[in-house]
This record gives structure tokens, C-alpha cells and sequence, in this order.
């Protein structure tokens, strides 16, 4: 049986693994603005987000379409390394909730849900939507809805405990 980790026994892995969340969130933010000014397929504030994934860039015609080897690369590292680094988030969640009987299904389900969260969005990277259209929508459709599941059990822990 795999146990949670506590604020008691886990304090400094706690701290590390939101040290590494919030890397995480950083770099995402950072390489995905990059990536929007690198993307050849057109402006960065009118392309949809899973654009910067493509193949190949489009432009509004389909005789502009050209290779997008580096965004497409960029947008896989940064899925991957946001999943990996925003699983510590999730791993780490459970111990600032109080330990009783009745929160241990919400404290586990959180972090579940938010673990499937995370590989679904590392997932999604891999299956860019000019190549696999049906197969990215609904990857990303997995991941929003396990993100909204584990925030769902960990909003329900939030009122328990108060």
C-alpha cells in the first residue's frame, strides 16, 4: 500500500516537490510565450493554443503551410516537463489535509485524478492535431476534465476541513 506523505514525517520532501511544481508552472509560461513568437503559422494571439503543437504550421491559405520541426519539439518538452513537474503538485496536495476517515477517499481521489491529469496532458503533446485531430481532442478533454475532478475532491477537502 503506497502511503501519503505527511506534513510531519515529509516536510522537506513536501517542500521540494512544490519547489518543483511551481518550476514547473514557470517554464510553462515562459517556453509557451517563446514558442509563440518562433511559430511560423501566423500571429501569437490569434492561433489556438494546440497550433504551436502542429507538424506542420498553417497560415490562413494552405499554400503558405510550412515545417514547424522547433515549436512542435518545444510544445512536447513543455507538456512533458509541465506533467512530470505538476505530478510533485499533485503527490504533495494530499498532506495539507487533515488525516480522518472521512476526507481519505476525497485525499485520494484528488490525487488520482490529478496524476491522470498530468499524463493526460503529456499525452496530449504527443498527438499533435494536424496528424491526429479526433485522438488530441479527446486527450484534452481527458486531461480538463481529471484537472477538474481532482480540483473538485480537493475543493470538497478544503470545506471539510474548515
Amino acid at each position: 500500500m503506497v502511503r501519503l506523505l505527511t506534513k510531519e514525517k515529509d516536510g522537506k520532501t513536501l517542500k521540494i516537490f512544490i519547489i518543483l511544481s511551481l518550476i514547473g508552472c514557470i517554464l510553462f509560461l515562459i517556453l509557451t510565450t517563446f514558442m509563440m513568437f518562433l511559430y511560423p503559422g501566423g500571429y501569437y494571439y490569434i492561433n489556438y493554443f494546440s497550433d504551436l503543437g502542429f507538424q506542420t504550421a498553417h497560415y490562413f491559405t494552405p499554400e503558405l503551410r510550412q515545417p514547424n520541426p522547433l515549436c512542435s519539439k518545444i510544445f512536447i518538452i513543455i507538456f512533458t516537463l509541465t506533467g512530470l513537474l505538476f505530478s510533485f503538485f499533485w503527490i504533495s496536495l494530499p498532506a495539507f489535509f487533515k488525516e480522518e476517515k472521512r476526507k481519505i477517499s476525497f485525499r485520494k481521489g484528488g490525487l488520482v485524478y490529478g496524476i491522470l491529469s498530468s499524463i493526460f496532458l503529456m499525452l496530449v503533446a504527443f498527438f499533435p492535431t494536424d496528424i491526429f485531430g479526433t485522438f488530441h481532442i479527446a486527450l484534452a478533454w481527458l486531461f480538463f476534465l481529471f484537472f477538474i475532478a481532482a480540483m473538485g475532491s480537493y475543493s470538497i477537502l478544503i470545506l471539510l476541513d474548515n
